[in-house]
């Protein structure tokens, strides 16, 4: 009985490490953007919280009006809208954005912009 005990506990560990090798790691945390557009290169800070697969998070930079972020990643696809504020502090409509998680590092774009960006998470 204990030798049995212990076989399924070795197989149900080992299935935890593969199934967390296979996920890519929380995006919960700081992240410095950059992207291009017609005024030149920017750069921005990401602040991302995660929960399972619903992300929640902000947006500040250069040249840029601070953004509420919410979204979802399934697997390493993070998909997302971003939502600026206005002058008067009123959030705008929604821009759709998506993003590649890999290896600690976000390749991203924005539809309504038509805007590549990147981003490395913080150290």
């Amino acid at each position: 009985m204990r030798r049995i005990l212990l076989c399924v506990f070795a197989l149900t560990a080992t299935g935890l490490l593969l199934e967390a090798a296979d996920s890519p790691s929380s995006l919960t945390g700081d992240w410095d953007l950059t992207y291009t557009n017609s005024e030149g290169s920017h750069s921005a800070l990401m602040r991302l919280e995660q929960t399972g697969e619903r992300v929640k998070g902000t947006v500040r930079g250069d040249g840029l009006s601070d953004g509420v972020i919410e979204g979802r990643l399934q697997e390493a696809k993070f998909e997302f809208s971003v939502r600026f504020y206005d002058s008067r502090r009123r959030l705008g409509n929604p821009t759709g954005c998506t993003a590649t998680v890999e290896a600690g590092s976000l390749k991203g774009f924005c539809r309504e912009h038509r805007q590549n960006w990147a981003g490395k998470r913080k150290s």
